[in-house]
């Protein structure tokens, strides 16, 4: 696997490779089984695959969560070659952001305010900036995303419609524990208590898709974040059902519409996201 921590190797790499695809996985770190089926479904779709590993400062607004986010490089090298990577980009943050970390796209998208939007304020804004920097460089041919930061992949989408960027986005299923858990890097900051309650936020979610009677929701997800509050160390931040194409509120479902949960919950101090499709 080349490794290269800098823009121009990356770069002076890239121009002896335009000619062939090229995929990209793009992530914080601290791999795991989900990062490592993004790579092989680019493996199989790309004549290269770069994936890339950067903790990006401007897409956190809890400077405690960045300080705390798992940082494992010689790991994530170790995993990344073992599943036959072949290109690993790890640049640091004044590789990135030359200028300084206020150095932030002026894109907008109705979607940062919504949900972890109104939750993270500026998160999309340092989410869209990083993403669009490493695309600019990489220029992809597809680049791939774990649906579990649904709302991220809607809003990279817009984007890259935006901006008029080539470059085929592919979103890619949950990888879940086999308890329904879904993976994150955060996870790897829980407890053995708190690995044994998180699975709960996914078998809520079950419960309600399991149980829509009728086609107001409202009642049913009361009780769905009531059970969730009553657990030891658990705080729902929010449990809503939107419309799957822009995160509209609703508190309908229709037969033939495709909804989508979403819920963002704290187990201790460690703040977990998760969604379910309805539809």
């Amino acid at each position: 696997m080349l490794i290269f921590k800098t823009k121009s190797g990356i770069l002076n790499y890239l121009r002896k490779n335009r000619d062939k695809s090229i995929g990209f996985v793009p992530t914080m770190g601290a791999i795991h089984e989900g990062h490592l089926s993004l790579l092989e479904k680019s493996k199989t779709e790309n004549e290269i695959t770069i994936c890339s590993i950067f903790v990006n400062p401007t897409q956190f607004n809890n400077t405690e969560d960045f300080e705390k986010y798992p940082r494992t490089l010689d790991n994530d090298i170790l995993l990344l070659d073992q599943n036959e990577c072949q290109v690993l980009f790890a640049p640091e943050v004044t590789e990135m952001y030359t200028s300084g970390e206020n150095e932030i796209l002026d894109f907008e998208s109705p979607l940062f305010s919504l949900l972890e939007g109104e939750f993270r304020p500026g998160h999309f804004a340092g989410v869209v900036t990083i993403v669009k920097k490493f695309f600019d460089i990489i220029r992809p041919t597809r680049a791939y995303f774990g649906l579990k930061d649904y709302q991220q992949f809607l809003v990279i989408n817009e984007m890259v419609d935006y901006y008029e960027m080539p470059i085929v986005l592919v979103p890619c299923p949950i990888v879940r524990q086999i308890n329904g858990l879904a993976l994150s890097s955060r996870n790897a900051r829980l407890d053995e208590h708190q690995l044994g309650v998180a699975p709960e936020i996914y078998r809520t979610l079950k419960w309600i898709k399991e149980n829509v009677e009728g086609e107001n929701m409202n009642k049913i997800l009361r009780q769905a974040i009531k059970q969730l509050d009553s657990l030891p160390e658990v705080k729902v931040e929010y449990l809503e059902l939107r419309n799957s194409q822009d995160l509209f509120t609703t508190d309908l479902v229709r037969e033939g519409k495709e909804y989508i949960l979403l819920a963002a919950v704290f187990v201790g101090k460690i703040r977990l996201i998760d969604n379910l499709l309805i539809g």
